[in-house]
């Protein structure tokens, strides 16, 4: 069985690597080719991952205000997705319900990498939910209940 499971990962990986190198083949422009790549593996991931989380592309947001630079793929909890936040072509993702986020580069120079990084960090330092909430149960008890998100993954 292992087999069967290797050979198909193996045809799914060719599969993508055929349509990145048409991709990047055929357009010369550096932004379309990148956006064409960053298309293709988020059509990967989204037949790959659990269907509660969805696949996009935008800017992260915090309860602050604050946001993210644009980030080239995210995987985000869909049950919990505000689609308020979708009525544009601009997607805002808030932090605490980001998963991980992927940069993709067509070409990888220190450059392109450096801005990977910074894109990645510019997510980790927005505001998640740390907080502990204290009261007083309907019998009389007390409860408490920690609530936080972790930090979303940043791959490159």
């Amino acid at each position: 069985m292992t087999d069967i499971i290797l050979q198909y990962y193996q045809g799914i990986v060719q599969n993508l690597r055929s349509e990145v190198d048409e991709i990047n083949n055929l357009l010369h422009h550096q932004g379309v080719k990148g956006e064409g790549n960053e298309t293709a593996l988020r059509n990967l991931l989204t037949k790959f991952i659990p269907k509660r989380f969805g696949v996009g592309t935008g800017v992260v947001i915090d309860r602050q205000g604050a946001q993210s630079r644009q980030c080239d793929i995210i995987i985000y909890d869909t049950l919990l997705y505000p689609s308020l936040l979708s009525l544009t072509n601009v997607h805002l993702f808030p932090v605490d319900i980001v998963s991980a986020i992927i940069e993709v580069k067509t070409t990888l120079t220190s450059s392109s990498a450096l801005e990977a990084q910074q894109n990645i960090i510019s997510v980790k330092q927005l505001d998640f939910i740390k907080d502990q909430f204290a009261g007083t149960a309907v019998n009389g008890g007390n409860f408490s209940i920690n609530a936080y998100t972790p930090t979303p993954v940043g791959l490159r």
